[in-house]
C-alpha cells in the first residue's frame, strides 16, 4: 500500500493521534480531514480567548476596571523582575555570540552547508515588519515628544533643553531598542534550535525540552502551549487595536464627514468596523501562506515605510537628522547600562503611602517626591509603569508570536546571523526612525512656540488656524519674491508682506504637542506643505499592510502551536483564519472596553503587561534550557544526565492534571497511572505536611552508598543526618506560627517566610547532594527555586532517587563518540532518503 493511499484513508474520519518525532514522547493530535490540531489546546486556547472578548465587549467598564488593576498590581511587585530579566537575557544572547556556540547553525546535522530559506533582504524585512510593525508609527511622533514637553526621570529644572531634547531620543530608543528585541531573539534561538537542529516540534514546549522530559508532551506542555497562544493573541491585538485608532484617525483627518470622532458611540464603531474589515482581508492573506503573503506583503509595508522616513528626511532639516543619529548613538552606549537597569525604586517607593496600607502612611519616599510627583522634580512615579513596564511587558507578550516566526523563517542561519538581524539591525533602523520622526516631531513643537510668541508682530508670514479637532496650529507662509528682500522682511517682525509678494499657498502647519498618540504622526506630515495629505494617506496605506501582516502572522504561530508544531508543512488555511477571526474579535472587545474615555491604550496597556508576567518565567527558563540544548548539541552533555529521576519535578500527586487536560480521557492520558495514585497521594502528604521525613530518609539513603563524592561533600554520620531534618521540621513549624499570627504584613510575616526559606535551602542542600551522587547534572539554583515552588514533590523526588542504583558520571570522550555515531547514522538516513 503506498504512502499517499495510507494517508488518503487516514484522513476520511476523525481520529486521535500521536504526534511523535524520533525520540520524542508523542504530543496529543487529531486528525479531521486536512485539518489538524491538538484538542486539549485549541480547546482551552479558544475557551480563555473568546471568554475575554466577550466579557470585554458586554461588560466595558467592569472589563476595563479589572484590566487596570491587574496592571496596577503587576507594575507594584514585579517591576523589579521585568527589569532584571531583560538585562539578564542581553547578557545570556551577547554571551551566546562571542562563544564558540555563535556558529552553531539552526538546520539537520549534515545540512550546514545548505543556504538560508530567505534572502537577507527578506528575512529582515518580514522579521522587522512582525516585530514592530504599527507601534512605530502609533509612537514614532508622540514618545520623544511627550518626553520632552513633560520631561523624564533624567532631567530637571537645571537642564538644558538641547539636553532634555537628547535624551528623549534616547530614552525612546531604549524602549524600541536592544532590550525591546531581546525576547524576540531568544525565542527565536531556542525554538529554531529545538526544532532545527535537535528534530523537536516546531512550538513553545519543545523549548523546555531538556527540563521537562517527558512531561513535555503532557499536561504541563499544554499549558505552556496554551500560555504561549493566549500571551501571542493578546500581544498581536494590542498592537493591532494601536493601528486601528491610528487608522480611524487618519481617516478622519483626511474627510471630517465620515464620522464624529468626538461621539463616544460613533468612534467605537468606527474602531470596530475598521478591525472587521482589516480581519477579513488578513482571512485572505493567510490563505496565501508566507511566500506569496507574508513575504510579499511585508516586502510592501517595508518599503512604504521607507518612501515616507526618506521623503521626511529629505524634505525637513538633512543635516539635522544626521547629527541626531549620531549624537544618539553615543548618548545611548554612555547611558545604557544604566538606562537598563533602573527600577525607579525611591519614585514609585512614593506610591505606598495609602490609607490601603497602614503601615506605608508615611512612605519614605525622598522629598521632592511630594511636590506633585512632577516629572522634572524627581521622577513621576508612574512613568515606570506608563512607559517601560508597559514595552518590556507589550515585547514579552510579543515574544511567542515573533520568536516563533523567527524560527519559522530561520532555517539555515548561524546564531550570530540571528542575533545580527533580530538586535543590531533593528536597533539601526530604530535610531534612523526616531531621529527623524522625534527630532522632526520636536523642531515642529519649537517652531510653533516661536510662531505663538511672535504674534501679532510677525502676522504676515504666521497665522493661527484650526486644525481637525479643533487644535490650534500656525500656519507659515514662505514670501515670494527677491530672496534678500524675503531676508529682511522675515528680519524685521512686519505684520504683514509687502503687496508686491505673494503668499505661497503651499503653507507649513506646525502645531504645539498635545499627547494624542493618534494624531501626532499626522500633524508632523502636514507641515511638508502640499504633501501632507499624501503622505498621510500613504501612512494609512501601510498601518492597514501592517495591521493584516501582523494579524497573518499571528494566526500562522497560533495555528502551528495549536497544532503540535509540525515542521513539515504549515497547518491547513481554514484554522489560520479561524485564529484570525479570534483575534479580531479579541481586538474589538478590548478596545470598546477601554475606549471609554477616548484612550484605548489603557485596556490594551493591561492586557499586555498582565500577559507578559508569566512568560516571563518561561523565558528564564528558555536561557537554561537553550544552553543545555547547546551543550547536547556539542557533545559535553546528555540529555540523560539532566533526566536520570525517578519522578519528574512535575510529576506525582501533579499527574492528577492529566485527567483535565486529556479532556477526560477523550485523549491519551500520558502519564497518569491509577494503579500508583495512592503511593503519590501517600508521598504528596508527607511532602507538604512532613518535609523532613523525606530529608532524613534521603540523607540515611545517601550515606548508606559510602561513596567518596558523598563523603566529601557532607558528613555521613546520623547525628548529621538528624539535624538536618530537625532543622526542616523546626522551620516548618516557625513558617506555619508566623502565618497563624499575622498572615498579611509585619514582623510575624517577615519572620513566617524567613523560617521558609531556610527551609528550602536546607532541602536544597540535600537535593543537591542527592544529584551529585547520582550523577544528574544541574545546579543549587534549581534546587533551591524547585524546593521552594514545590516542595510537596521535591522532598518524594530526592527520595526516590537515593533508592536508584548509583550510575557512574558519563566521560566527555564517550559523549562526543555517542553523538558521532548518531550524526553518522542521521548521514545514512538521509543518503538511503536520497
Amino acid at each position: 500500500m503506498g504512502r499517499n493511499q495510507v494517508m488518503a484513508e487516514e484522513q476520511v474520519k476523525p481520529m486521535v493521534v500521536q504526534h511523535q518525532v524520533e525520540g520524542e514522547t508523542p504530543i496529543r493530535q487529531v486528525n479531521i480531514g486536512p485539518l489538524r490540531f491538538n484538542p486539549t489546546v485549541t480547546l482551552y486556547a479558544f475557551v480563555l480567548l473568546w471568554g475575554i472578548a466577550i466579557y470585554c465587549m458586554a461588560d466595558e467598564e467592569n472589563a476595563k476596571a479589572d484590566l487596570e488593576k491587574m496592571q496596577e498590581y503587576v507594575v507594584d511587585e514585579f517591576t523589579w523582575l521585568y527589569i532584571a530579566t531583560q538585562d539578564f537575557w542581553i547578557i545570556f544572547c551577547v554571551y551566546l555570540y562571542f562563544s564558540r556556540f555563535g556558529s552553531k547553525k539552526m538546520c539537520e546535522p549534515g545540512e550546514e552547508d545548505k543556504p538560508p530559506e530567505f534572502s537577507n533582504s527578506s528575512y529582515f524585512m518580514m522579521l522587522f515588519t512582525c516585530g514592530v510593525a504599527v507601534g512605530m508609527f502609533f509612537f514614532g511622533v508622540t514618545e520623544p515628544l511627550n518626553y520632552y514637553t513633560y520631561g523624564t526621570r533624567y532631567v530637571n529644572a537645571d537642564n538644558t533643553q538641547t539636553e532634555v531634547a537628547q535624551w528623549a531620543i534616547t530614552l525612546t530608543v531604549f524602549h524600541w531598542g536592544l532590550h525591546g528585541w531581546i525576547p524576540y531573539c531568544l525565542v527565536g534561538l531556542a525554538v529554531g534550535f529545538a526544532s532545527y537542529r535537535q528534530g523537536k516540534p516546531l512550538t513553545m514546549r519543545t523549548t523546555l525540552y531538556p527540563l521537562l522530559g517527558d512531561r513535555m508532551s503532557g499536561w504541563l506542555g499544554d499549558v505552556i502551549d496554551i500560555i504561549s497562544i493566549f500571551t501571542v493573541v493578546a500581544g498581536v491585538c494590542t498592537s493591532l487595536a494601536l493601528g486601528t485608532q491610528q487608522i480611524a484617525a487618519g481617516i478622519y483627518r483626511l474627510d471630517t464627514t465620515s464620522f464624529n470622532i468626538t461621539d463616544e458611540d460613533e468612534r467605537k464603531d468606527a474602531w470596530t468596523l475598521i478591525i472587521a474589515c482589516i480581519t477579513l482581508v488578513a482571512c485572505l492573506s493567510v490563505v496565501s501562506g508566507i511566500n506569496n503573503g507574508i513575504k510579499t506583503l511585508s516586502t510592501i509595508a517595508f518599503g512604504l515605510a521607507m518612501i515616507i522616513l526618506m521623503m521626511v528626511f529629505l524634505m525637513d532639516d538633512t543635516v539635522f537628522f544626521l547629527d541626531i543619529m549620531v549624537q544618539t548613538v553615543g548618548h545611548y552606549l554612555q547611558y545604557i547600562i544604566e538606562l537598563g537597569w533602573i527600577t525607579d525604586a525611591f519614585q514609585r517607593q512614593f506610591t505606598h503611602g495609602t490609607t490601603d496600607n497602614p503601615d506605608y502612611l508615611f512612605p519614605g519616599a525622598p522629598a521632592d517626591m511630594y511636590e506633585g510627583g512632577s516629572p522634572t522634580r524627581g521622577g513621576n512615579p508612574l512613568f515606570m509603569s506608563y512607559w517601560t513596564i508597559f514595552y518590556w511587558g507589550w515585547w514579552i507578550a510579543w515574544s511567542p508570536f515573533v520568536g516563533m516566526f523567527i524560527a519559522r523563517i530561520s532555517k539555515g542561519r548561524t546564531v550570530r546571523e540571528v542575533f545580527n538581524y533580530c538586535m543590531i539591525a533593528p536597533l539601526i533602523y530604530v535610531i534612523l526612525w526616531f531621529a527623524v520622526f522625534g527630532g522632526a516631531g520636536i523642531k515642529m513643537h519649537n517652531s510653533a512656540i516661536e510662531c505663538r510668541d511672535s504674534l501679532p508682530a510677525r502676522a504676515g508670514v504666521c497665522q493661527v488656524v484650526e486644525g481637525p479637532l479643533g487644535r490650534q496650529g500656525y500656519a507659515i507662509y514662505n514670501p515670494m519674491g527677491d530672496p534678500a528682500v524675503n531676508s529682511s522682511v522675515l528680519a524685521g517682525f512686519e505684520e504683514d508682506l509687502p503687496d508686491t509678494y505673494e503668499r505661497d499657498l503651499s503653507r507649513r502647519i506646525v502645531y504645539e504637542f498635545k499627547y494624542d498618540s493618534t494624531n501626532n504622526f499626522f500633524e508632523v506630515l502636514e507641515q511638508y506643505y502640499g504633501w501632507g495629505e499624501f503622505l498621510s494617506g500613504l501612512t494609512i496605506a501601510t498601518i492597514i499592510l501592517y495591521f493584516v501582516t501582523s494579524s497573518d502572522s499571528g494566526s500562522l504561530v497560533v495555528d502551528i502551536i495549536s497544532a503540535g508544531g509540525h515542521r513539515d508543512r504549515d497547518p491547513h488555511w481554514i484554522q489560520r483564519v479561524v485564529w484570525s477571526l479570534t483575534e479580531g474579535a479579541l481586538a474589538i472587545g478590548l478596545m470598546r472596553a477601554g475606549g471609554g474615555d477616548g484612550d484605548g491604550a489603557k485596556a490594551l496597556r493591561a492586557i499586555s503587561i498582565a500577559a507578559g508576567l508569566p512568560y516571563t518565567i518561561v523565558l528564564s527558563l528558555m536561557c537554561t534550557s537553550l544552553y543545555r540544548m547547546l551543550l547536547f548539541d556539542d557533545g559535553l552533555r546528555q540529555r540523560e544526565q539532566y533526566l536520570w529521576r525517578s519522578m519528574p519535578l512535575f510529576g506525582g500527586v501533579l499527574d492528577i492534571l492529566e485527567v483535565p487536560f486529556s479532556l477526560f480521557g477523550l485523549c491519551d492520558l500520558k502519564t497518569f497511572n491509577f494503579s500508583k495514585w495512592t503511593g503519590c497521594l501517600v508521598d504528596f502528604a508527607l511532602g507538604l505536611i512532613f518535609p523532613s521525613y523525606h530529608v532524613y530518609k534521603t540523607l540515611e539513603n545517601v550515606n548508606k552508598i559510602g561513596t567518596e563524592e558523598c563523603t566529601t561533600l557532607m558528613d555521613s554520620t546520623k547525628t548529621y543526618n538528624g539535624a538536618m531534618a530537625l532543622g526542616v521540621f523546626a522551620m516548618e513549624i516557625c513558617f506555619i506560627v508566623g502565618h497563624s499570627v499575622n498572615p498579611s504584613h509585619g514582623g510575624w510575616y517577615a519572620f513566617a517566610w524567613t523560617a521558609y526559606c531556610m527551609m528550602v535551602l536546607l532541602m536544597a542542600m540535600v537535593r543537591a547532594q542527592t544529584r551529585y551522587v547520582h550523577s544528574i547534572d544541574g545546579n543549587l539554583f534549581e534546587d533551591f527555586f524547585s524546593c521552594f515552588f514545590l516542595p510537596f514533590n521535591a522532598g518524594p523526588q530526592y527520595y526516590g532517587e537515593s533508592l536508584l542504583e548509583v550510575r557512574p558520571k558519563p566521560n566527555k570522550d564517550d559523549i562526543k563518540d555517542l553523538e558521532m555515531i548518531k550524526l553518522e547514522s542521521n548521514n545514512e538516513k538521509v543518503v538511503t532518503n536520497v
